[in-house]
């Protein structure tokens, strides 16, 4: 019989689904003008950014270090940046030792117990995005995670670009939680035996649904890394949220398993 269902995985998705972080610098091939599904959820409206590489030759700025020290350019390509003492790289300062870079703003901080100090000259160098506009260059359904290019826009047929964008939820499918659902079921007959009847016993109802949702967990957890393997918190939440779906089946079903007999003593004939 069937001890968990569809309609009982989703409404603890609804509760307990974690909240997902921003993604960035994912990449994204435009092979045509069809719209790609690049996301499997709803995305928000005022976060995506469309970028590609236009230019190989770096930017170069000679500044005076502030605590906080604002580029001329944001969106800026990750590694590209490199800070030195002048313009012949007399002495190269480290990155996450010297200073921090935030790519998106475009902004460089000391670091303290670092060789690079506030009030001193430096040189700069850093590659910055070319970022797209929407309406002209592409088009985006954020209440499905899909993006279309324009044909009269300036993105080529077959040009790689990254995408920026910040997840407004996670939404799974009928398929997948169907698939998890029968899985979970088959785990849970398995686990109390084939010849046993517990009816539509609540606690083996709950035991069920919790295994269906750390299948979902780990699901949701790879489906996080294949879209930005370098960004793997939100992984790391959903495989933490499945540990706790895997307690809480453990400890159902342990009153349901069938008890082990012990070997009879042998009697005299």
């Amino acid at each position: 019989m069937p001890y968990t269902t569809v309609e009982l995985v989703r409404h603890h998705l609804v509760s307990d689904s974690p909240v997902q972080d921003a993604i960035y610098d994912q990449p994204l091939i435009f092979a045509g003008d069809e719209p790609i599904r690049f996301y499997g959820a709803a995305i928000s409206d005022e976060d995506l950014r469309v970028k590609s590489r236009r230019s190989t030759a770096p930017a170069r700025e000679s500044i005076t270090i502030n605590s906080t020290t604002t580029l001329a350019s944001s969106n800026l390509v990750p590694g590209s940046v490199v800070v030195a003492s002048d313009s012949s790289l007399g002495r190269r300062y480290v990155e996450g030792l010297d200073y921090v870079v935030d790519l998106v703003q475009g902004s460089l901080t000391v670091k303290d117990g670092g060789i690079l100090e506030v009030g001193q000259a430096a040189t700069i160098w850093y590659s910055p995005y070319f970022v797209y506009t929407r309406g002209v260059d592409f088009e985006v359904e954020v209440d499905w995670g899909q993006i279309r290019r324009l044909t009269f826009g300036s993105i080529a047929p077959g040009e790689r670009v990254f995408l920026d964008y910040r997840p407004a939820s996670l939404r799974f499918d009928d398929i997948s939680l169907n698939h998890a659902v029968n899985l979970a079921n088959g785990m849970v007959a398995t686990e109390i035996g084939s010849e046993s009847d517990f009816g539509a016993d609540p606690a083996l109802q709950a035991a069920a649904t919790y295994v269906a949702m750390e299948i979902v967990c780990h699901s949701a957890a790879s489906r996080q890394l294949s879209i930005n393997p370098e960004n793997d918190r939100s992984a790391s939440t959903w495989m933490k949220l499945g540990e706790r779906f895997s307690s809480r089946a453990e400890s159902l079903l342990r009153a349901f398993r069938q008890a082990s007999t012990p070997p009879t003593q042998p009697t005299k004939g």
